[in-house]
């Protein structure tokens, strides 16, 4: 046996109350105005060095050649004008008159949001640098209420936690969040409890956010495990497990077991075509009150009931096909982590398989409207989250994932 500590996530649908539901929504609104403010001080910062650098090369380094005078205004420019951190932030944020308010909701809820600008800082400056793999971050952009989707994180001190079960049906938060000092689950956390009382768990924080079904919450445990140096005799047994994936079956295996795709999305696409169109032919109210379908860029209006409700059905249907294609998909992959010693898959790129066969306007693409339907389908295999989850369960249950080759002819 190997003890290990692993970081698991447990997530929850929560049942609040009206009080409760305000408070949760309060909270979300002051991360999401923390990270305005904080991504607002850190562009104000680069807008400033960026002028300083262009001043500079011009100026006091015009003599030298471009890249020299360049990387010189760079470094001069870095002396006077530093990217401020969530530390400096917090500390003028708590002098912000204009923002009186943070008093009012717990400490820990917008200082999430302005660590989340830092990541978004750091993870464009990475992705500009190359020190991030995968598509290129774009530069952060503010959050808007009703484009981005409504979360907090809550983090604590886990010698005396703030976050705990309160049994298996109720979970204690601080009592600004919680009002009544815990909030009810629609599920429960026998199993986290359990290991809580028996000190192999620590709660490290918790993620509350809100989807089209309500609230949920997302506890982040650190867990100690006592994982086998090797396979079970079960997984011995089974031996090795080739995985291939596709659209029409989710996954054939190379014991010759198929498994067909539930096609969650085309399940759904009545459903989601009837809430999409009664939320684009609901209206906006101008402020005289009158009625319009569609404003105009920079027009002042307002949704109108109908049009939240509308909003509010499409997000529930989205929300039903997500948790359904995830359920799917951690049943298949435990199966698979804990049945076979070795898992073997593909190593597909996704991005390239679903990328647009639209074309340019001088090349146009053919079959532009099959190849869209091509690329609905992969994504709603999750093909990349299988992967995903396969990578960390084969770890945990001591099976060994093995990709092979991008170009090898696993079919």
């Amino acid at each position: 046996m190997t003890t290990r500590e692993i970081l698991r996530a447990y997530r929850v649908p929560l049942d609040p109350t009206d009080a409760q539901t305000a408070a949760l929504a309060s909270h979300a609104g002051a991360s999401r105005a923390a990270f305005n403010w904080a991504l607002g001080a850190k562009v104000h910062a680069h807008r400033m060095w960026s002028a300083c650098v262009a001043d500079l090369t011009y100026t006091r380094y015009g003599h030298l050649d471009a890249d020299q005078a360049l990387a010189a205004a760079k470094k001069d420019a870095s002396r006077y004008y530093r990217i401020p951190t969530s530390q400096t932030n917090e500390k003028a944020f708590d002098r912000d008159p204009d923002y009186a308010w943070r008093t009012e909701v717990n400490r820990r809820s917008w200082v999430s949001g302005m660590r989340q600008a830092d990541t978004a800082w750091q993870n464009w400056l990475d992705s500009l640098t190359g020190r991030r793999a995968g598509r290129r971050v774009g530069y952060p952009r503010f959050k808007s209420k009703g484009r981005c989707r409504d979360s907090f994180t809550l983090a604590h001190d886990v010698k005396r936690p703030s976050i705990r079960p309160d049994g298996y049906r109720r979970l204690t938060l601080p009592k600004k969040i919680s009002v009544t000092g815990s909030i009810r689950l629609k599920g429960n956390i026998r199993h986290l409890a359990r290991r809580i009382r028996r000190g192999v768990a620590r709660i490290q924080s918790a993620t509350i956010s809100r989807a089209g079904n309500g609230w949920s919450v997302s506890i982040l445990a650190l867990e100690t495990l006592d994982i086998p140096d090797h396979p079970t005799p079960r997984q011995r047994a089974a031996g090795a497990v080739g995985v291939d994936v596709g659209v029409h079956h989710l996954m054939a295996f190379s014991d010759a077991t198929i498994i067909d795709n539930p096609r969650h999305l085309r399940a759904a696409q009545k459903r989601l075509t009837r809430a999409q169109r009664a939320l684009s032919r609901s209206k906006w109210r101008l402020p005289n009150g009158d009625l319009i379908d569609a404003p105009k860029r920079g027009q002042r209006v307002t949704p109108t009931t109908g049009r939240i409700k509308a909003r509010a059905r499409l997000a529930r249907e989205h929300a039903a096909v997500a948790q359904h294609r995830a359920s799917t998909l951690h049943a298949i992959t435990k199966q698979l982590a804990t049945s076979h010693a070795v898992v073997a898959v593909e190593d597909l790129n996704v991005a390239g398989m679903t990328r647009s066969a639209r074309g340019t306007i001088d090349k146009p693409g053919r079959n532009v409207a099959a190849k869209a339907g091509l690329n609905r389908s992969i994504l709603d295999a999750s093909f990349a989250e299988m992967r995903r989850q396969l990578t960390y369960k084969t770890s945990w249950y001591r099976s060994r994932l093995l990709p092979s080759g991008r170009f090898v002819p696993t079919s």
